[in-house]
């Protein structure tokens, strides 16, 4: 029987690095009685081979005449960064690097890449690359029904998965910017998006607004904000200022009547 031999090779990485080390005052230090000194030096941190080092000194060394001076690893393990492949997505989108499609809403144009939005929505990668866009043929997408502004705010989230602060705009025209995400989600089939915008929208009812965002939950099927905004009209405390509202007027004449109808039950028991 012939014997079987294998042979493994490991290659060991050197890395080389410098620092210099200016000690001030060190004379003065030097002669500083024993018990009125540190025992040691310690330099700043210093990178070399991905790990932070510092330089760790004695003055009074091995003897009178012999300093001592060592060098300590301060961080045997290199802190990974927080992921952020959104950022560097926003950044190919900032930079139009490799943009392969325009997008028309209103007249405004905005570049993008077809496989990040094909990525993010079924409905994009339907319109990219299913039957509707070889009907369409060349030349920009269209977005109908939505504002540019909506549309920018949109693509962001579309490439940083994440939503900006939006401080540029007033409380009600944030609570309306996400509204119109709310909307642009549910039609574009982004969960995520649409539970970002259900609980910013959920902390935020209020009596004068909250039968038109149950209008809105109720229209796009989004479960979470209903129950919120049920909860709230119901409560004994505001279901008599939620129905001066136009909100609630509208919702009467838009809702199924058993709707409204449990609306006014709930609050009635809740009283009793």
């Amino acid at each position: 029987m012939q014997d079987s031999k294998t042979m493994s090779v490991c290659t060991y990485w050197r890395d080389q690095g410098a620092q210099v080390i200016h000690i001030f005052g060190y004379s003065h230090y030097k002669n500083t009685a024993a018990g009125d000194k540190p025992k040691t030096l310690l330099s700043t941190k210093f990178p070399v081979g991905g790990h932070a080092w510092a330089v760790h000194f004695r003055a009074d060394g091995l003897g009178d005449d012999i300093v001592g001076a060592g060098v300590l690893l301060a961080t045997r393990h290199g802190k990974v960064p927080e992921p952020d492949i959104g950022g560097h997505y926003a950044k190919l989108l900032e930079e139009k690097v490799g943009v392969d499609v325009t997008l028309s809403v209103q007249g405004e144009e905005f570049m993008a890449h077809k496989v990040v939005l094909a990525a993010r929505s079924p409905v994009f990668k339907a319109q990219l690359y299913g039957p509707v866009r070889e009907a369409a043929g060349a030349g920009p997408i269209v977005i109908r029904d939505m504002q540019p502004a909506v549309f920018r705010e949109l693509l962001n989230f579309i490439y940083a998965d994440s939503l900006p602060p939006l401080d540029y705009l007033e409380a009600d025209a944030r609570t309306d910017m996400i509204r119109h995400l709310l909307v642009a989600a549910d039609r574009y089939g982004m969960e995520r998006l649409s539970l970002m915008c259900q609980g910013i929208l959920c902390e935020g009812l209020r009596v004068q607004t909250v039968a038109t965002t149950f209008a809105l939950a109720d229209q796009h099927h989004c479960d979470m904000l209903k129950d919120a905004c049920l909860e709230f009209i119901t409560c004994s405390t505001a279901m008599a200022a939620v129905k001066k509202t136009p909100g609630y007027k509208n919702l009467k004449r838009t809702c199924p009547p058993d709707v409204i109808e449990a609306f006014e039950k709930a609050s009635r028991s809740r009283k009793s």
